[in-house]
């Protein structure tokens, strides 16, 4: 971006809030059992209609990713709510908690890093949790390093930058923590991961979304990079 350009602020609430859809969706498909709700989604192409567009950003993986969630689409057409269910819950379940073979860890950051314990990573991920206003409630369950809870925190600076950019604030800091977050966290073990559970995977459902997980997450950071290497002057709207 030239110097005597601005920043378009509601340009960039605007993908900030499609970003956070997406993040919001991986943590719905990942963080939760299947249920009728989901089934219909499938069924009636509310989902593939939402990640059409990553068929036209230019990754073959995020195109295949999308092929193979249109494929289960036509699968499941006419079969059972309650076969499809079973099989969807089974599959989640090993590729999520890792159930079924032990050679699949479960998507914990600090089992897939070689730098520090598990115990090591959480901590150092809580913190960052904290010192952005973010902490996880007392009494979550979950590690701070659960792909799901990674994910919910991305999702949730989204919505804080493009509440930013749509009051006219200067939304580059949170942009910021973001590119951080994914460089120094969720980019350095997650496509590990889903290479890992592909090979578990047995539905083009969760086959599919592993493959825009993995993809998303390094075309978001390669995106934060590229606006933080610019220098606008400032926002503005037009």
């Amino acid at each position: 971006m030239a110097e005597n350009k601005r920043i378009n602020a509601l340009e960039y609430a605007g993908v900030a809030g499609g970003r956070a859809n997406t993040y919001g969706l991986l943590v719905n498909v990942f963080g939760s059992l299947p249920d009728g709700e989901l089934i219909a989604r499938i069924k009636d192409g509310r989902i593939s209609g939402f990640i059409d567009d990553f068929a036209n950003v230019g990754s073959d993986e995020l195109g295949e990713g999308v092929r193979l969630i249109k494929a289960y689409q036509k699968q499941i057409a006419n079969r059972a709510e309650k076969d499809i269910l079973k099989e969807l819950s089974i599959d989640r379940t090993v590729l999520v908690r890792g159930t079924g073979d032990q050679r699949l860890k479960p998507p914990y950051e600090g089992l897939y890093r070689t730098d520090c314990t598990m115990a090591a990573a959480a901590l150092e991920i809580n913190e960052v949790y904290r010192a952005t206003g973010l902490a996880l409630e007392e009494g979550t369950p979950e590690s701070p390093d659960f792909l799901c809870i990674e994910l919910d925190f991305l999702k949730n600076l989204c919505l804080q930058e493009q509440s930013q950019w749509s009051s006219g604030q200067d939304g580059r800091q949170t942009l910021t923590i973001e590119y951080e977050f994914i460089s120094a966290h969720m980019g350095r073990w997650i496509k590990n991961y889903c290479n890992e559970a592909d090979k578990f995977a047995v539905t083009d459902f969760y086959r599919g979304f592993l493959k825009i997980l993995s993809s998303f997450t390094s075309l978001d950071r390669e995106y934060l990079g590229a606006v933080l290497s610019e220098t606008p002057q400032g926002p503005t709207n037009p």
